[in-house]
């Protein structure tokens, strides 16, 4: 794998692992499972289980905007599109997410102005992504776009 693809890997790692942090301790407190968390291993396994969840979810969201960006050939500052539920249950399937799990990620954390999203650029003010560009057409050579959209 490239250098700069390792990068926003490790960035999209760092991005899930943020989450994680913050959304974990309130997943738990809204959970009805009987977790004994007494253990130090039941945590870790328990909050290693939504890390991941949220990691594959990150890869499928922004792998899915890539895409759309690069299809579009719109690599200016543009609202983010909206995922239909068709949309979400493609990712769900391919990155193997729940589809709920997803809608929530994106609508309440992915989306926020201010966030950097590794792959595809920053969120402004106004709720708009301003595309990195450089990087989305780097990430586009990798990939065979002569056959059709699905």
């Amino acid at each position: 794998m490239s250098d700069w693809l390792s990068k926003i890997r490790r960035e999209q790692l760092e991005l899930a692992r943020k989450i994680t942090d913050e959304i974990v301790p309130q997943e738990l407190l809204q959970s009805k499972a009987a977790i004994d968390l007494s253990e130090s291993n039941s945590w870790l396994f328990f909050k290693s289980k939504v890390g991941h969840e949220i990691l594959l979810a990150i890869y499928g969201y922004t792998d899915w905007i890539a895409c759309h960006i690069k299809r579009s050939n719109n690599f200016s500052a543009q609202f983010l599109p909206e995922l239909s539920d068709e949309d979400t249950q493609h990712i769900a399937k391919i990155y193997d997410v729940r589809a709920e799990f997803l809608k929530a990620l994106i609508a309440r954390r992915l989306t926020r102005p201010g966030n950097i999203l590794p792959l595809l650029g920053s969120i402004d003010s106004d709720g708009k992504l301003l595309p990195n560009e450089e990087i989305l057409k780097k990430w586009a050579e990798l990939y065979d776009w002569s056959k059709p959209e699905k």
